[in-house]
């Protein structure tokens, strides 16, 4: 996932004036793609983390990514 949430401490929203979004803006729904990017480290489980409980983490973890590389297959 990316958020812009200050609270989280990121900024991995892909910005609307940069060349990636207007690559995967041509995209269809369920395309197939391949990508490439980071994702942010957390001090206790090494990946960031964004559930808000325990069941959530453990059940649908959404882990918080950076894009940097984005292509159809």
């Amino acid at each position: 996932m990316t958020s812009n949430n200050e609270l989280f401490g990121s900024e991995s929203l892909i910005s609307k004036t940069s060349p990636l979004y207007e690559t995967i803006s041509k995209f269809s729904k369920d395309q197939a793609v391949t990508f490439s990017g980071v994702f942010y480290a957390a001090d206790k489980d090494v990946i960031k983390e964004m559930s808000l409980g325990e069941y959530g983490s453990m059940t649908r973890p959404e882990f918080l990514f950076k894009f940097s590389y984005v292509s159809a297959k």
